[in-house]
């Protein structure tokens, strides 16, 4: 079965980025509470919501028109990169 997100794991991997890096990067507050937060919408158990998305491209100096390229519609869309 597809991991949710995948886009999102490579670019977290080319970024060196891990899910506390991430919780940081959307401003959620507490370790702990960041990390339950980013590995809830991973694992696509929740959506990551927009400010989230973009703040995420940002970081990552990424155009806002790769939106769906990394936060598609349905989780366990494949995406090419």
């Amino acid at each position: 079965m597809p991991r949710p997100y995948m886009a999102l794991r490579k670019l977290m991997l080319i970024m060196d980025w891990n899910q506390e890096d991430i919780g940081r990067i959307i401003a959620r507050d507490g370790k702990a509470r960041c990390c339950k937060y980013v590995s809830d919408r991973l694992c696509g158990k929740q959506y990551f919501d927009t400010y989230d998305g973009y703040a995420i491209l940002k970081a990552a100096n990424l155009p806002d028109s790769e939106f769906t390229t990394y936060f598609p519609r349905n989780p366990l869309e494949r995406v090419e990169l």
